[in-house]
């Protein structure tokens, strides 16, 4: 069993010279590659089904469900196909070193596509994933509980951006109206706009994630991972066991936490998906043209890599992967 991927690395110059295409071999690659590959077996888990599954009824009810008609079985099929699709081609993805704060983990561009839902072609779109923190989580490869914090952090990314974001490009055409300000959790998303990752967070984790600073550790820290109160400032803790569990493929709705319930106004954030409450309703947009390449690739480019290979990564960081 294999996984295609296809992994660019993006410099800070920002010009066609400083992006260059990843081998599979390099820790870069292996590293994204795997925190991937866990994203993707939460999307196709039978819980994160239901979820997206009832994105997709939420979405197109606000849209006067000229889709589904309220039918779960329609919206059931959408997921189906959306998750076949990513599993075979992925979306591009780049490790952005554009992104000069620490603090933004990843985001996808919506872009618009054209065609027939069955023609989709995700690899057309892309994920971007902050490089600052791709170098940290390789420097932290030595710490086994700290690599599988980063491992754990990216591939929670990878879900809100493809299962939130990339999904409602997918659901519509990646055109305008945005997410529907109804499809939103806590402070996440205004009147204007909704916040898709943040929802699907909530109904599938049982609250929004984030990553607070350990007073004891330094900026390159993958923070302590905590799932939010969408209804207050309190936050809990998630377990040591079930981010380990997580990285293992081992998964479990809604996760796992441990400790008192906090009051996150006391904690400092370090690490956001790419919803930082949102002021502008084209943030995304702003953020898209931070990357002004066109990078286009043809479905079947980048490289297959064995999955079991994948799935030893966590707890090995000294494999690196091999096309195959």
């Amino acid at each position: 069993m294999t996984s295609n991927f296809v992994i660019f690395h993006q410099a800070a110059g920002a010009t066609p010279a400083g992006v260059t295409q990843l081998q599979p071999n390099t820790t870069e690659y292996t590293y994204v590659a795997s925190a991937v590959s866990i994203a993707l077996s939460i999307l196709e888990h039978p819980v994160s089904r239901q979820c997206l599954r009832q994105l997709a009824l939420d979405y197109d009810n606000d849209r006067g469900r000229t889709r589904f008609r309220n039918d779960p079985v329609l919206a059931r099929n959408f997921v189906d196909l959306f998750l076949a699709k990513i599993r075979a081609n992925f979306p591009m993805i780049v490790i952005n070193d554009t992104m000069i704060n620490r603090g933004l983990l990843g985001y996808h561009p919506r872009g618009e596509w054209e065609g027939t839902y069955q023609s989709f072609n995700p690899r057309q779109q892309s994920v971007n994933v902050n490089g600052l923190r791709v170098r940290d989580m390789i420097a932290s490869s030595g710490n086994a509980t700290r690599f599988t914090v980063f491992q754990f952090m990216i591939a929670v990314m990878f879900v809100h951006e493809v299962g939130g974001h990339l999904f409602i490009t997918f659901l519509s055409n990646g055109q305008r109206p945005l997410t529907p300000p109804s499809m939103r959790a806590g402070n996440h998303g205004d009147n204007r706009v909704g916040e898709s990752g943040r929802y699907l967070e909530q109904i599938l984790f049982g609250g929004t994630m984030s990553f607070y600073r350990d007073p004891a550790q330094g900026d390159s820290q993958p923070g302590i991972p905590y799932l939010d109160d969408d209804h207050g400032p309190g936050t809990r803790r998630i377990s040591t066991a079930c981010i380990s569990a997580f990285t293992r493929y081992q998964f479990a709705f809604p996760l796992n936490t441990s400790g008192p319930l906090q009051d996150r106004r006391n904690l400092q954030p370090i690490g956001l998906m790419s919803s930082q409450p949102i002021v502008d309703p084209n943030e995304r947009q702003m953020m898209a043209r931070q990357i002004t390449l066109n990078i286009r690739v043809p479905s079947n480019a980048g490289f297959r890599v064995r999955t079991s290979d994948l799935w030893a990564v966590p707890t090995n960081p000294r494999i690196r992967l091999r096309a195959c």
